[in-house]
């Protein structure tokens, strides 16, 4: 058989001759024989690219590369459009590389001897790697008519940058490209928890999700699927999944699940049991059929409340915390409040607006001239209180230092100095009493010591005060003490979460009990004694006390002192009350309280201090010191 070879050709001992056939000459290659391309490279046709080595990057690099999978066979300059960010996004590939070198240069041979315009066909492959590079031909522009971009669903959020990043990459990919998944061999995530104090955005942050990827979205309120029927909260609950395969791909928000799906092991109704059987069979039947993809997304701010069951891996796959945001993140959050004008702060920035317009200007108001104000702005800010402290806010009093007198060398008696502190350092304030804790069912009161602290956590930067903590934390040695309060106690304020952002001051006038393990360092390791008033602090109490009074100018504050030796500061402050009414059983028209009344109400009052609680209180101090 004979072959023909040009007459240009110089062949040589080492020449590598390769036959194809003839009729491969004036066309190109047949598409059944395209080369695999081992390297694509893609330049944006509209829009720029993200950063180098950044997880948007890669992530925008997934997606070419399934879209080019499912073309199979791409050629030069053939252009890809993506889906991206809520954005159509368009791509021409700008260079493609074989997978073997023998198969480049046969392609390019084939390419310069080809009659045809046909462009050269490649297949694309999972084993391709997309590279992205700069488009170089400014001149380059879509022939078509460009999708215009959507709003991004996530630009209405601020200060929950990492919990956004994580539900991305646990709800986006599943739903977009669950084929991924299957060719991993895995199991895509069921669901996820979003838990945190209500007003910190789990709800909406699970319709931006579905908002973003384009999928459909069933909202459910926990409470609103029960029924006092036999089995019809069940068929509600089977109703809302089998709504939500037919709306595939889907999200399925259950709203307040801790109202749905209670902890069976509290006691609770058939109905209740009933219930979270169902869901937990609704949930681990999801993966049966690949083409129905639904993902559950459950939002509540008791996470604890949930049936154990539901949190194990397969169902509720992660669990991310919507907390309250610091002041760094308010930043954000703020940028995002002046932009949209949507939170309920703006509103009343807003009221405050035009309630400042109105009293400037009696006649017509147009709404153009209304302009909201920083002043506006922190007018309103009084009003509004943290998500993370509603439940357990106790508004700060407005005590300052200036209205404690008496204890000069502590402010460098105990409920008043704390509330003081709190309204001085403009943080949250939250006031516990140690009783209020304690609960006959076992496990209860850990369980809300944890929770204490766990809200002063997200509340931070706070002070958390216990009022008698002696009832929460007196000595174990007396076999009277709640060891495993205790024991809850001291873990929190050192254990191996670290307490960030919030001081813990206790109050108690029983301190040789208090256990020596709450004294010692990184815990209560300041001890300040709160003693009575001596001379001078008392006549400091009366003149703040008076100041609020009408009394006789001619007042002798420092004799009233004197007649008051021995009383705190509580009985100091009793007195001027107990003169005000003296003064007006005599006589109901008097213009002012007179010194005799203060007199009268000093001389008749009986100290609960006495020498001998004194001296007890200093040797508690003492031992507690040592």
């Amino acid at each position: 058989m004979w072959y023909t070879c040009p007459s240009n050709c110089r062949l040589q001992d080492e020449s590598k001759v390769y036959i194809v056939p003839s009729s491969f000459i004036p066309r190109t290659l047949s598409i059944q024989h395209a080369p695999q391309a081992s390297v694509v490279r893609l330049s944006p046709v509209n829009g720029g690219i993200p950063n180098q080595n950044s997880r948007a990057r890669e992530w925008l690099q997934v997606l070419l590369r399934e879209s080019l999978v499912d073309l199979k066979y791409i050629t030069s300059r053939q252009r890809v459009q993506v889906l991206y960010e809520g954005a159509s996004r368009q791509f021409m590939v700008s260079n493609i590389f074989a997978a073997s070198v023998i198969a480049e240069e046969i392609s390019e041979d084939m390419e310069r001897l080809s009659l045809s315009s046909t462009p050269r066909v490649w297949i694309a492959s999972w084993k391709t790697i997309v590279e992205l590079v700069p488009n170089e031909e400014s001149s380059i522009q879509s022939e078509e008519t460009l999708v215009p971009e959507a709003t991004d669903p996530y630009a209405s959020f601020g200060g929950l940058t990492q919990q956004i990043t994580q539900v991305r990459d646990l709800l986006e990919l599943p739903l977009a490209r669950p084929e991924l998944f299957r060719h991993l061999g895995l199991r895509p995530p069921r669901g996820i928890l979003l838990h945190g104090p209500p007003g910190t955005g789990k709800t909406h942050l699970a319709r931006a999700i579905a908002s973003a990827i384009r999928a459909s979205v069933v909202v459910v309120n926990g409470p609103e699927l029960s029924s006092a029927y036999h089995g019809e909260t069940e068929a509600r609950l089977r109703g809302v999944f089998s709504d939500a395969r037919s709306k595939s791909p889907c999200i399925v928000v259950l709203d307040e699940v801790d109202a749905l799906v209670p902890m069976r092991e509290d006691g609770g109704s058939e109905v209740e049991k009933r219930v979270v059987s169902t869901l937990l069979t609704l949930l681990d039947g999801m993966d049966q059929n690949d083409h129905e993809r639904v993902i559950v997304v459950g939002t509540t701010n008791r996470p604890n409340a949930i049936d154990p069951a539901l949190r194990r891996p397969g169902r509720f796959d992660r669990e991310i915390e919507i907390a309250a945001e610091d002041p760094p993140q308010h930043i954000d959050v703020g940028i995002e409040i002046v932009r949209w004008a949507c939170s309920w702060l703006s509103e009343r920035r807003a009221a405050f607006a035009i309630r400042r317009w109105t009293a400037d200007h009696s006649h017509d108001v147009a709404a153009s001239d209304l302009v909201l104000t920083l002043a506006d702005l922190e007018a309103s800010l009084p009003s509004v209180r943290p998500s993370a402290m509603r439940s357990i806010f106790v508004e700060t009093p407005r005590v300052r230092y200036a209205d404690i007198g008496g204890q000069a060398d502590v402010i460098q008696n105990k409920m008043i100095l704390a509330r003081a502190c709190a309204c001085e350092s403009g943080v949250n304030f939250v006031a516990v009493k140690g009783p209020e804790l304690l609960n006959k069912y076992v496990g209860e009161s850990e369980r809300a010591v944890r929770e204490t602290f766990r809200k002063a956590r997200a509340a931070a930067p706070s002070i958390l005060f216990f009022d008698e903590v002696d009832a929460l934390a007196s000595t174990r040695e007396d076999g009277t003490s709640h060891e495993g309060v205790l024991t809850s106690l001291l873990n929190e304020m050192d254990g191996v979460q670290e307490l960030v952002g919030v001081t813990v001051i206790g109050a108690t006038n029983r301190p040789h009990i208090l256990d020596p393990a709450l004294m010692r360092p990184s815990r209560l390791d300041r001890l300040l004694f709160v003693g009575p008033p001596d001379q001078e602090g008392r006549e400091e109490i009366l003149r703040i006390r008076m100041k609020s009074m009408q009394v006789d100018p001619n007042v002798d504050i420092s004799e009233i002192a004197r007649l008051t030796n021995g009383c705190s500061g509580a009985e100091v402050v009793s007195l001027c009350q107990e003169a005000a009414l003296l003064t007006m059983k005599a006589d109901m028209n008097a213009p002012y309280v007179a010194q005799q009344a203060f007199v009268t109400a000093a001389t008749s009052m009986k100290r609960q201090i006495t020498p001998s609680m004194l001296a007890e209180f200093k040797r508690g101090e003492t031992s507690l010191r040592a």
